[in-house]
Protein backbone atom coordinates (compact mmCIF):
# COMPACT_ATOMS: atom_id res chain seq x y z
CA UNK A 1 0.00 0.00 0.00
CA UNK A 2 1.33 3.45 -0.88
CA UNK A 3 1.81 6.47 1.31
CA UNK A 4 -0.93 9.06 1.78
CA UNK A 5 1.47 12.00 1.51
CA UNK A 6 4.39 13.08 -0.65
CA UNK A 7 7.40 15.14 0.30
CA UNK A 8 6.46 18.83 0.42
CA UNK A 9 2.72 18.19 0.91
CA UNK A 10 0.66 20.17 3.35
CA UNK A 11 -1.48 17.73 5.32
CA UNK A 12 -4.20 17.63 7.97
CA UNK A 13 -3.61 15.55 11.08
CA UNK A 14 -6.72 13.35 11.08
CA UNK A 15 -6.03 11.20 14.14
CA UNK A 16 -4.00 11.94 17.26
CA UNK A 17 -3.93 10.73 20.82
CA UNK A 18 -2.51 14.13 21.84
CA UNK A 19 -5.24 16.38 20.46
CA UNK A 20 -3.47 17.37 17.23
CA UNK A 21 -6.47 16.59 14.99
CA UNK A 22 -7.11 19.36 12.47
CA UNK A 23 -3.63 20.82 12.67
CA UNK A 24 -1.87 21.45 9.38
CA UNK A 25 1.72 20.30 8.88
CA UNK A 26 4.21 20.14 6.00
CA UNK A 27 5.75 16.75 5.17
CA UNK A 28 9.43 17.70 5.03
CA UNK A 29 11.13 14.32 4.66
CA UNK A 30 10.11 10.65 4.73
CA UNK A 31 11.59 8.91 7.77
CA UNK A 32 10.46 5.36 7.07
CA UNK A 33 9.99 3.55 10.36
CA UNK A 34 11.83 5.46 13.08
CA UNK A 35 12.98 3.52 16.13
CA UNK A 36 10.61 3.00 19.02
CA UNK A 37 10.61 5.88 21.44
CA UNK A 38 9.25 8.45 18.97
CA UNK A 39 5.70 8.27 20.32
CA UNK A 40 3.75 5.92 18.04
CA UNK A 41 6.13 6.74 15.18
CA UNK A 42 7.88 3.38 15.47
CA UNK A 43 4.69 1.60 14.39
CA UNK A 44 4.35 2.84 10.80
CA UNK A 45 5.91 4.87 8.01
CA UNK A 46 6.48 8.40 9.25
CA UNK A 47 7.22 11.89 8.03
CA UNK A 48 9.41 14.56 9.53
CA UNK A 49 6.81 17.32 9.83
CA UNK A 50 6.89 21.02 10.53
CA UNK A 51 5.81 22.51 12.81
CA UNK A 52 6.58 20.04 15.58
CA UNK A 53 3.61 18.50 17.42
CA UNK A 54 3.19 17.59 21.07
CA UNK A 55 2.86 13.88 21.84
CA UNK A 56 0.52 12.25 24.38
CA UNK A 57 3.32 12.54 26.92
CA UNK A 58 3.79 16.25 26.22
CA UNK A 59 7.08 15.69 24.40
CA UNK A 60 7.53 17.87 21.31
CA UNK A 61 7.98 15.58 18.31
CA UNK A 62 8.52 16.12 14.60
CA UNK A 63 7.71 12.57 13.48
CA UNK A 64 4.13 11.84 12.42
CA UNK A 65 2.72 8.57 11.10
CA UNK A 66 1.62 8.75 7.45
CA UNK A 67 -1.58 6.91 8.41
CA UNK A 68 -2.56 9.86 10.62
CA UNK A 69 -2.17 12.42 7.80
CA UNK A 70 -4.33 13.37 4.81
CA UNK A 71 -2.75 15.52 2.12
CA UNK A 72 -4.25 18.83 1.08
CA UNK A 73 -4.23 18.78 -2.72
CA UNK A 74 -6.34 19.95 -5.61
CA UNK A 75 -8.35 17.57 -7.76
CA UNK A 76 -6.40 15.04 -9.84
CA UNK A 77 -6.13 16.11 -13.47
CA UNK A 78 -8.44 13.29 -14.62
CA UNK A 79 -11.21 14.54 -12.27
CA UNK A 80 -10.62 18.12 -13.38
CA UNK A 81 -11.17 17.08 -16.98
CA UNK A 82 -14.37 15.29 -16.00
CA UNK A 83 -15.68 18.39 -14.25
CA UNK A 84 -14.77 20.50 -17.30
CA UNK A 85 -16.71 18.07 -19.49
CA UNK A 86 -19.78 18.37 -17.25
CA UNK A 87 -19.59 22.17 -17.31
CA UNK A 88 -19.35 22.15 -21.11
CA UNK A 89 -22.26 19.71 -21.36
CA UNK A 90 -24.34 21.96 -19.07
CA UNK A 91 -23.58 24.89 -21.35
CA UNK A 92 -24.55 23.16 -24.62
CA UNK A 93 -27.26 20.76 -23.39
CA UNK A 94 -28.54 21.81 -19.96
CA UNK A 95 -31.44 19.34 -20.12
CA UNK A 96 -28.93 16.44 -19.99
CA UNK A 97 -27.22 17.54 -16.77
Amino acid sequence: MGLNCKQGDLAFVVRSGAGNEGKIVRCVAWLGRPPLGHGDAGLSDCWHVEPELPSRLGVINNACSDSRLRPIRGLPESETETISDVIELARVAPERV
